[in-house]
């Protein structure tokens, strides 16, 4: 097949992300009124549909043939084998000087080619050091970024379980809902156990003991259960300014949730405000917690409890014996330092006892 274009972009594969990628993206959205193509070996599909809705994509085979006024290249000349262009055109995405100083690219795989005319630098940086490198000139020609005017994404979050009563097919219901309507979030999970068939808006996340501080983050907490005896997690949420989303459960409503500080959906999950929820970063969270009465029962003797840290100091003998400290989660380093408890502290030094070995030292 021979092709004919006026301007002629190649590039071997395209990637499922990268930042050559982005740039036919932007290039396109800039400039997809003038005969643009871009041609490739191999592509991510993905990739392909959305540069589809602005330029031409054409994937090549060996025999085919390309005519053109300009061409243009990254690093990958192959093209030119089976290309007839009246100008050629290397565009250069990197620094290659300190790639090769690096030791991340060797001198003599730079894409110098004498069939290139002129190498044009996407930046003045990269100009510059491909000139010391090379000792051949680049032309400054820049890098166009095109972003839509689009509504904030919304940042969801839930840590839960997902046992049966967590509402976890729930949790799906909704976010293929959002999606259907358009809506942009993300909903981070944060669980011990993922669950099956998340939407593409949904990411699993290891749980944290301290998510609490980062609630802050979010735009709203998300509870869809069941029932609940209390749930803990959406007072912490309101308690940090966070609204929830959740079922219409009756302790919900005891522990205070309302249409001012929460969205609360029918166990059924028929009738989903869509609205509501793209607005929910709206709803200003003024939000007192419920009275406890544990005074009542608890008897008020003083503790004798006394609790305690150390800071320590590793020596070379974790990483001598490859053993890693349960409480980083990794081999320390010789001289690492870290904070431990009293227990911890008496458990390492009676390991050192009972195998006649250092292991730290109390900074």
């Amino acid at each position: 097949m021979i092709y004919e274009t006026a301007n002629a972009y190649y590039l071997r594969t395209l990637m499922k992300i990268g930042g050559i990628e982005s740039h036919f993206y932007y290039l396109a959205q800039k400039y997809g009124m003038y005969d643009l193509t871009i041609f490739y070996y191999q592509a991510d599909p993905e990739q392909v549909r959305r540069l589809r809705k602005y330029v031409q994509c054409i994937q090549l085979t060996p025999k085919d043939k390309v005519i053109c006024e300009n061409l243009f290249l990254c690093f990958n000349s192959e093209i030119l084998e089976q290309a007839e262009a009246k100008h050629v055109y290397r565009i250069l995405h990197g620094d290659y000087l300190d790639m090769v100083r690096r030791g991340q690219l060797r001198k003599d795989l730079i894409p110098v080619d004498d069939r290139i005319e002129k190498y044009l630098g996407v930046s003045r940086h990269v100009c510059r050091t491909w000139k010391e490198l090379t000792g051949l000139p680049a032309e400054f020609i820049g890098e166009p970024v095109v972003l839509d005017d689009v509504e904030r994404p919304l940042l969801f979050l839930s840590a839960t379980r997902l046992s049966a009563e967590k509402g976890w097919e729930r949790m799906k219901l909704l976010a293929r809902e959002l999606d259907r309507n358009g809506v942009k979030f993300l909903w981070l999970v944060y669980t011990n156990k993922p669950g099956s068939n998340p939407g593409p808006n949904m990411i699993f996340m290891e749980p944290r003991l301290d998510i609490t501080d980062f609630l802050p983050v979010y735009d709203a907490y998300i509870q869809l259960s069941d029932n609940e005896g209390f749930c803990l997690s959406a007072v912490e949420a309101l308690l940090r300014g966070v609204p929830v989303i959740g079922t219409d459960l009756p302790v919900f409503r005891e522990i205070g949730l309302n249409k001012k500080n929460s969205i609360l959906l029918d166990l059924d999950m028929k009738s989903i405000p869509i609205d509501r929820i793209r607005k929910i970063r709206s709803l200003k969270v003024n939000y007192t917690q419920p009275e406890d009465k544990w005074l009542d029962y608890l008897e008020p003797v003083p503790t004798e409890y006394h609790y305690e840290e150390f800071k320590v100091r590793a020596t070379s003998r974790w990483w001598e014996m490859r053993m890693s400290a349960v409480d980083l989660g990794h081999v320390p380093q010789p001289g690492e330092e870290w904070i431990v408890d009293t227990e911890r502290y008496k458990m390492i030094t009676d390991y050192e006892k009972a195998n006649g070995i250092k292991l730290i030292e109390k900074v």
